[in-house]
């Protein structure tokens, strides 16, 4: 099973609760962020999930609004798809018109 890693708001809690896309740190700098991530969601299938990368590749960037970091191993089974970052900032951004091509279920290259 890989391990991935996942950053998260202080007082996150992983293992409780449900994840509302409302309570996003993302969702004070996007202003129609609970939106698009519902957009996201129909079209990965599921309402909810969690954004993580593989820790051999980490992350390249810190957010300040996101400073826990979880280390998660998932089996490959559970693996949902791929976000391609830039084409879901431009989305957020309201740079990119819609959410196709944002998401795809073979990993990217």
């Amino acid at each position: 099973m890989p391990d991935f890693l996942s950053r998260h708001s202080a007082g996150f809690l992983l293992d409780r609760g449900t994840l509302n896309p409302g309570r996003s740190p993302y969702a004070e700098l996007f202003r129609y962020y609970p939106q698009k991530h519902a957009a996201l969601s129909a079209v990965a299938g599921r309402r909810s999930f969690l954004w993580a990368v593989r820790s051999q590749i980490g992350f390249r960037h810190y957010e300040m609004c996101k400073p826990v970091e979880w280390v998660l191993r998932v089996g490959v089974d559970r693996i949902l798809g791929y976000v391609d970052d830039e084409k879901w900032m431009a989305f957020l951004d309201e740079r990119f018109a819609n959410v196709d091509g944002c998401f795809t279920l073979k990993p990217p290259t």
